[in-house]
């Protein structure tokens, strides 16, 4: 048997070999985990676009009516140049005042555009307080944008509201021909 003085002086010159081997050893598992990485495959699911399905149906005083199908988002201005537009006996007036050319279309939506003096049912003229009305609800009226609903709301808190519907015109930007387009819209 070696004596400790001797293990050490072995141990001593064989450091390099020990060194190395661990050194190799290392290496090899190194290796052997980059062979497994490499071996792994990776999957890589691309999701598959739902396609848009937008379905509408419009009648009345068009020159088609009928159901029409979009695939993409669709506003009414949409609908109506797909049905041709407007017939000549179409309540121009109504369409004017009642209906947002803007507005989005939803599935399953249903349109009908009167002729003149035509009842229209299922389509109900909102309408709005024009002394409790939001910045939000006055844009939703015809010719009205955010300045302008803006410029509502300042005047009525300076003034502390409206006495009558014809004091909008007083309104900077409200003019006779605007305030008789937003008049079947509003009340105090």
């Amino acid at each position: 048997m070696f004596s400790a003085n001797q293990l050490k002086e072995q141990l001593f010159r064989w450091r390099y070999y020990f060194l190395l081997s661990l050194g190799f050893l290392a290496i090899g598992l190194g290796l052997d985990q980059l062979h497994q990485a490499m071996n792994t495959q990776v999957e890589i699911i691309i999701p598959t676009p739902t396609p848009f399905s937008l379905t509408v149906a419009i009648s009345g005083a068009v020159r088609h009516p009928g159901v029409y199908h979009f695939d993409r988002p669709a506003r009414l201005q949409d609908l109506l140049v797909a049905s041709g537009g407007l017939s000549q006996n179409a309540d121009r007036a109504w369409v004017a005042r009642s209906l947002n050319l803007a507005a989005p279309l939803q599935d399953g939506q249903k349109i009908y555009i009167p002729r003149p003096g035509e009842a229209v049912a299922g389509q109900q003229t909102f309408t709005i307080s024009l002394n409790q009305a939001s910045q939000q609800d006055l844009t939703n009226l015809p010719g009205v944008g955010p300045h302008l609903a803006q410029a509502i709301i300042t005047y009525r808190q300076k003034h502390r509201g409206f006495r009558t519907l014809s004091e909008l015109q007083a309104v900077p930007g409200i003019g006779p021909k605007l305030f008789q387009k937003l008049r079947p819209f509003l009340r105090l």
